[in-house]
């Protein structure tokens, strides 16, 4: 099971192996909503930085960006050919997601359209990361012309890639 928070909106995030995602509110208890259009189990989770979007994503190779507010399912994102196994928000219309298909992509939220695809682990993207962000700090901000993405496998290893945002294919 996989648990995410996200502190403005007093919310946390549950992923699970029946295919559901389920959004509670931390403080009083309360199921907000449930999640159910995944249809194999959800390996990962990522809040927006504002907190208006979940993204989740698991072993039907589909990313699902849901509407916080609403519940309601607004894109989902199709390119990987194996389960995704890690999701993290770069900014609230970036989303970087790792896979068991080896490659780790970078995705435009507002348009669904992968941006980038990073290939250089030889097993499993287990998961990704912005140098410097941590779940209990602000996040920091990807500076105007580059981020940079860390990554781990099970091949054993942590690459750092930079993204460069004026060259969107990094094949």
């Amino acid at each position: 099971m996989e648990w995410l928070s996200h502190a403005i909106a007093s919310l946390i995030a549950s992923a699970s192996a029946d295919a559901t995602i389920r959004l509670w509110n931390y403080k009083t208890g309360e199921l907000v909503h449930s999640f159910t259009e995944h249809t194999q189990a959800v390996r990962a989770i990522s809040f927006s930085q504002n907190g208006q979007l979940l993204a989740s994503g698991g072993e039907d190779k589909t990313i699902r960006l849901w509407e916080v507010a609403s519940g309601q399912c607004v894109r989902i994102l199709s390119g990987h050919s194996w389960s995704i196994s890690a999701l993290e928000f770069v900014t609230d219309n970036s989303l970087i997601s790792g896979s068991w298909d080896k490659t780790i992509k970078v995705w435009r939220v507002n348009t669904g359209d992968e941006q980038a695809q990073l290939v250089g682990h030889t097993d499993s993207v287990t998961s990704v990361a912005l140098q410097g962000s941590n779940l209990f700090k602000e996040r920091l901000a990807p500076c105007e012309n580059n981020t940079t993405i860390i990554s781990g496998s099970r091949d054993k290893t942590v690459k750092q890639w930079q993204f460069l945002s004026r060259k969107p294919e990094l094949n």
